[in-house]
């Protein structure tokens, strides 16, 4: 099972220097998820974060960079994607590794063009209080297409076992991994640990 972590919406002192800390631990993706961010922040957070680590970044805004930092992986959001008509994407970027996010499986049909999308909440959110997850009791997942599916939304190392035994090729890990920046890279190692060995 394949791991991408998502930064936190907020930014905080110290952010990109555990963003390097997750890459030396074997972090795989981590999507750049700013919403809102101005461009010229987004730019010095991308550029705390050291140039070996850049071609695992995926971009979630400001796509624009991508080609100055040789970033391959770009993240469109809902609101981007219903902007463009089928297809036109990878057309546009045959050589990008393309992302996106939905949160009802009937929309699978509309993402295909994509190489993997989080499906979600599938848990309660630990970022969003209140956001209820759709659960795991009736979750049926698609026959393999060749388009990943991560599930997204209170993923933790208690859960994550079971998403695998759903079908699903990946998880994306944000608030439980954020919620408290001192256990950022001992609840990353758990999840790592637990995967290398039952996954």
């Amino acid at each position: 099972m394949k791991i991408a972590v998502i930064t936190s919406v907020r930014s905080f002192d110290g952010e990109a220097k555990l963003i390097n800390q997750l890459f030396e631990s074997g972090m795989e993706v981590l999507h750049l998820r700013k919403p809102g961010m101005e461009k010229e922040n987004y730019l010095a957070l991308l550029n705390q974060i050291e140039a070996v680590y850049h071609d695992r970044v995926a971009l979630h805004s400001h796509h624009e960079l991508a080609a100055e930092f040789g970033i391959k992986r770009l993240h469109y959001p809902a609101i981007l994607r219903k902007n463009q008509a089928l297809g036109v994407l990878r057309c546009e970027h045959p050589d990008k590794v393309l992302s996106t996010s939905i949160h009802h499986l009937e929309e699978i049909d509309f993402v295909r063009e994509f190489d993997y999308t989080f499906l979600g909440p599938i848990f309660n959110s630990y970022s969003k209080p209140g956001y209820l997850g759709m659960g795991t009791a009736n979750l049926q997942l698609p026959q393999k297409t060749g388009l990943q599916l991560f599930a997204l939304g209170g993923v933790t190392v208690h859960n994550i076992a079971s998403l695998k035994l759903l079908g699903f090729d990946g998880a994306g890990l944000l608030g439980w991994l954020w919620n408290d920046p001192t256990k950022v890279i001992t609840n990353f190692n758990q999840i790592k640990c637990l995967i290398k060995e039952n996954m």
